[in-house]
């Protein structure tokens, strides 16, 4: 744990400069399934504390942080993803599991757990898909193991974890005296400044339905492991992180409303700022279902039921809004 936990140890004062990111945090539960015909990242190398390079294959952003590469960090134990390895950038920290992993394999030359990526989807409705499978856990038996996914989304720069089938046998063993792992999202710091940029996010309680703890500059200790999730986390299991931007200047309300919600036909979006703008709307998987500009009825009668974004975006600021579709 010490990669981890110096880098979670974070200890001054954070500044935002012009917009503060937030996400929205659901959950879901969905059939895992194992990535084929995927690109292998390990090319078979049986690996402890990894570094390994993914193309992304577009543009992502996390925050501030927009990137078209990403890493299983130097700064974790092969549970976390970051935007760079550069100390002196602002990067970004992805931990589906940020405990510390080994190849399955570990002692022979022949690995038993592989590391793999996809890029699936058109363009502009890409998912990035990175998997780690039949992981083991260094403070754990032979017999341990686990599987899971981050997804990144283009376009809506959403953020999923997946998690698939586990056995821990003894897991006070695994989580340092724990029940459960340590599971986060740091959008935005810089290691050798020890500088938290942004609000992150940590789970804690049960893992069907987390507490979700925002650690805001000041409170950085609180990444040091304090919130623990109180068990592994079930196989089907989906949290999404949803981001949410908000300018330092003009708030969500402050630049549009949209009326009304629930919708069944047509969705209207009324301005208090700039007459000029562009409306998107998403549905829940990311997807970008529809696109205007300047207009403030939307016909939204052909799409089906269920739970979408819409994104405004003017000159200043870009904001967000969730709505149902009846």
């Amino acid at each position: 744990m010490k990669k981890l936990t110096f880098l979670l140890s974070l200890c001054v004062s954070c500044m935002v400069y012009g917009q503060e990111y937030k996400y929205d945090f659901s959950i879901y539960t969905e059939t895992y399934e194992d990535i084929t015909n995927g690109t292998s990242i390990n090319n078979g190398e049986v690996w402890d504390d990894p570094e390994y390079t993914i193309p992304i294959g577009f543009n992502f952003q996390i925050a501030d942080n927009s990137f078209e590469t990403i890493y299983i960090s130097k700064f974790g134990n092969g549970g976390v993803l970051s935007s760079s390895e550069d100390e002196n950038e602002k990067i970004a920290l992805l931990a589906p599991l940020a405990e510390n992993l080994i190849d399955n394999g570990t002692g022979t030359e022949i690995s038993e757990s592989n590391l793999t990526y996809k890029l699936q989807g058109e363009v502009g409705n890409r998912i990035l898909k990175i998997e780690w499978s039949n992981v083991g856990f260094d403070d754990g038996s032979e017999s341990d193991y686990s599987n899971f996914q981050v997804w990144l989304y283009e376009t809506s720069n959403i953020i999923e974890y997946h998690y698939g089938e586990s056995y821990i046998q003894n897991p006070s063993q695994i989580f340092y005296d724990q029940n459960g792992p340590v599971v986060f999202l740091v959008s935005s710091f810089i290691v050798n400044e020890d500088a938290l940029y942004q609000t992150a996010y940590e789970l804690s309680d049960a893992p069907s339905n987390p507490t979700v703890n925002e650690i805001n500059s000041g409170e950085e200790d609180n990444l040091e492991g304090d919130y623990r999730l109180n068990t592994m986390i079930p196989e089907g299991t989906v949290y999404r992180f949803t981001p949410q931007i908000l300018s330092n200047k003009t708030s969500q309300n402050e630049l549009f409303s949209i009326y009304p919600n629930p919708v069944e036909n047509e969705l209207n979006i009324h301005s208090t700022g700039s007459k000029s703008y562009q409306v998107k709307i998403y549905n829940s998987l990311g997807q970008l279902v529809k696109q205007t500009t300047t207009n403030t009825q939307i016909e939204v009668s052909n799409l089906i039921s269920g739970i979408y974004f819409v994104k405004v975006k003017n000159e200043q600021t870009i904001a967000t809004q969730k709505f149902i579709k009846k």
